[in-house]
């Protein structure tokens, strides 16, 4: 049972850090929050009181390592034993993790529950999962990465010192897909973010490279090894040693395009990933660039049969529909080993506020940067200045956008139920137009959304 706080994951973290792509106290940090959010939380979604008092004993008792690179590991450690004891004391946290339950008809938050936990994508999401995962977000220690600079300071003084907050905003985000927040008299909402950013798969990686050997040693790197499992091209019951070693073989050709005969080459694992598994199904860039450019109703019509892992025949819009696919798992894959997506997810969508009202925006640079927007002629008051005029510029953008949107939906809703009531011949010509106006549909909405 105590297993899970006096691991060390030595294995692991040695190749982390051999590899240098993600940082080992972070992936440590996801395995002992996953592993303990399933030892507290049975498959009925019962909490296990029983075991919380040994737990936080041992881990009082093992809360500092002296492993390689552990000096990290310490506030990480701390925040656990925190919410553990909030477990133990706190009848009203109890009580509001126990209203979680698994989201109705949203598979943006069913998605997001699987990849916290990672387990396979066709699993049904139950109640016990839902908590689980809410768990594993209020025990995993937040920290900051790309696209999340401006939501991790209110974030994290909300899952540490507000995690009645924490809390509601989890059973909000699952069960309605929103957050809400009341700012001034008046109530704002944004929907749950579909993004929980890149983690470290656009991180340069610099690699040194000599006649002996190529530093850091990516291919040892656990992320890379999960993503190439999950997308078929590594075998999970395979030796390690052999995983390794094909992940060097297939990495080697693409360290010496992108070094041009130079002693170093910059790399990410991003473009690792992407370059594999396109070679592997038998795409080019210039292919799936041009599969992108479609019209989207045309791509969707691919994505409607969901591809099959592994799969390389048929035509090149139905290869490049499976690479799309699986890409995407490889990433979720990638990043899930060292992020927490849920935690990520509700992060990203507090940020989302900092675009609805100037009010939030305000109240950020006052909080998390220290800069008042008072005083004329300040920074605060500058920043301040370009913030509103640029809100001002994208929230007309989207009012004009969403006008449009509306006014096209109105007419394919039409031209949908003419067809429905039209005979063969006129049938034919109004398919026809409606395949137009659904893709002018399309485009406007991919305007309105970016």
């Amino acid at each position: 049972m105590c297993a899970y706080i006096v691991e060390e994951y030595e294995e692991i973290s040695r190749r982390l850090d051999r590899s240098q792509i993600q940082e080992s106290c972070s992936v440590r940090n996801i395995l002992r929050t996953g592993h303990l959010a399933t030892l507290l939380i049975d498959d009925k979604g019962e909490i296990n009181f029983a075991v919380l008092p040994t737990l936080i004993q041992k881990f009082k008792s093992h809360l500092y390592s002296l492993g390689p690179n552990r000096q990290y590991d310490s506030k990480r450690q701390e925040h656990i034993l925190k919410v553990l004891q909030f477990l133990l004391t706190n009848k009203e946290l109890v009580r509001s993790l126990k209203k979680i339950s698994k989201p109705l008809s949203n598979k943006i938050a069913e998605d997001i529950i699987k990849q916290t936990l990672q387990i396979p994508s066709q699993s049904i999401v139950t109640d016990a999962h839902a908590k689980r995962a809410v768990l594993a977000a209020w025990l995993c220690y937040l920290r900051q990465n790309v696209g999340s600079c401006f939501a991790t300071a209110p974030a994290e003084i909300i899952q540490n010192e507000q995690p009645e907050q924490f809390l509601q905003d989890m059973t909000d985000l699952l069960a309605t897909g929103r957050l809400k927040r009341t700012f001034g008299g008046a109530e704002y909402s944004v929907p749950i973010s579909a993004s929980w950013g890149s983690g470290d798969l656009k991180k340069p990686l610099l690699l040194s490279i000599s006649s002996k050997k190529i530093s850091p040693e990516i291919w040892y790197s656990p992320g890379l090894i999960v993503a190439f499992e999950a997308v078929g091209l590594l075998q999970k019951n395979e030796r390690l040693k052999d995983k390794i070693k094909r992940l060097k073989d297939w990495i080697d050709p693409i360290i010496l395009q992108h070094s041009r005969h130079t002693n170093y080459c910059i790399v990410t694992a991003e473009v690792i990933l992407r370059t594999i598994l396109r070679q592997s199904i038998g795409l080019s860039e210039q292919q799936i660039k041009d599969y992108e450019e479609r019209p989207r109703g045309m791509i969707q019509s691919n994505l409607m049969q969901i591809p099959t892992i592994g799969k390389q025949t048929g035509g090149i819009g139905e290869k490049c529909a499976n690479f799309l696919y699986l890409f995407e798992i490889g990433k979720n894959a990638f990043k899930s080993l060292a992020d927490n997506a849920l935690l990520k997810t509700w992060e990203f969508t507090l940020a989302s506020f900092s675009e609805t009202k100037l009010e939030f925006t305000t109240w950020n640079l006052y909080a998390s940067l220290g800069m008042g927007s008072h005083e004329q002629g300040g920074i605060g008051h500058c920043i301040q200045e370009q913030i509103q005029y640029k809100l001002d510029q994208a929230n007309k953008l989207v009012q004009d956008a969403q006008y449009e949107y509306e006014m096209m939906y109105t007419h394919v809703k039409t031209l949908e139920s003419r067809i429905r009531h039209a005979s063969e011949k006129e049938a034919q010509w109004l398919k026809m137009e409606y395949q137009n106006r659904a893709n002018e549909l399309y485009f406007i909405q991919d305007q309105r959304d970016d």
